[in-house]
């Protein structure tokens, strides 16, 4: 598989990156060994970067993947973390979760705007810190805001950044994806790097994967694309499309039959937090439903699962 140097890290990873927000509570919420069994093929196939985060809880299911793994491994993860204690609280849980000394890429997650990345100076200060003394190799943010990725362009203490870009811009909640480019182009000419998420768009293009993948693959602005995974089957779906592979007829179709959309149970009690949580506009409450429970606009969900995380309940899931 192709490899890159991230930026001006010096950090080499393969062109694909595998992403595990599938496999966690906020949305397929499998077990362990089973999510692990996906990211441990792709390892077996060739990738070398896996990305991760607090908020997914798949600590575990990366370190069952990575357990006995010999070749050098690349880790990526995230904090929402607002101050420098609740930073270096994660970075700990994160090193200690997956056995390793050295956390590759430490990302603040999800930065909203240049307001919202100022209210996390210290949190980034901490990120810089353990940097400083060698337990993290990058620092680094994500976005789904044309507006964060400015105000992270415009930081040069942040070295990798992970937008939304796809080919329908999904994701992006502010703004289109040319205006997404035009910013990822500045980023580069910083010395940035670009770690593209989402370009299947939370699984709407995911009909046509490979022409998804390869319409991310081929801009300039881009190094690397996250790509999340369920099952052995679509790791080695994507790694083909990434080695410009065809896929097997069995694989396909074992990929193709997995369906997936926004499900909210019963346990909802409609406090209206996850409704307020979706950027896209995908939930609504209908009056006169007692308790409220939101309705799904499954033509606007992207399936990111971040309006799990506002569920006091746990009761919204993508299966």
């Amino acid at each position: 598989m192709k490899t890159i140097t991230l930026g001006q890290t010096g950090i080499e990873v393969t062109q694909m990156c595998v992403g595990t927000l599938t496999l966690g509570r906020l949305q397929a919420n499998v077990p362990a060994e089973q999510g692990a069994a996906a990211i441990r093929r792709a390892i077996d196939l060739g990738a070398n970067f896996i990305d991760t985060a607090q908020a997914y809880a798949t600590y575990p299911h990366v370190a069952h993947a990575i357990r006995g793994v010999e070749k050098d491994l690349v880790i990526a993860s995230k904090s929402k973390a607002t101050n420098y204690e609740e930073m270096e609280k994660a970075i700990y849980e994160c090193r200690k979760a997956l056995r390793r000394e050295v956390v590759d890429i430490f990302y603040l997650h999800m930065i909203a705007d240049e307001q919202d990345l100022n209210s996390r100076s210290w949190a980034l200060k901490c990120i810089m810190d353990f940097k400083e003394v060698g337990a993290v190799r990058a620092v680094a943010a994500s976005t789904h805001t044309n507006a964060g990725l400015q105000a992270i362009a415009d930081c040069p203490e942040i070295q990798v950044i992970m937008p939304c870009i796809n080919r329908k811009g999904l994701g992006i909640t502010d703004g289109t994806i040319d205006e997404c480019l035009q910013i990822a182009r500045v980023c580069r000419e910083r010395g940035k790097s670009i770690v593209a998420m989402k370009p299947l768009g939370g699984g709407h293009l995911r009909a046509d994967a490979a022409a998804a993948i390869n319409w991310v693959r081929a801009l300039p602005e881009v190094d690397c694309l996250a790509v999340g995974m369920l099952t052995p089957q679509e790791a080695e779906m994507n790694v083909r499309i990434f080695n410009d592979e065809p896929v097997p007829p069995d694989v396909a179709a074992a990929v193709s039959t997995q369906p997936k959309q926004l499900i909210i149970y019963d346990t909802c009690e409609g406090c209206g937090r996850c409704v307020a949580r979706c950027h896209q506009h995908a939930l609504e409450q209908k009056k006169g439903r007692t308790p409220q429970k939101p309705v799904v606009d499954q033509a606007k969900c992207i399936l990111c699962g971040y309006c799990a995380d506002a569920c006091p309940h746990f009761s919204i899931r993508i299966i």
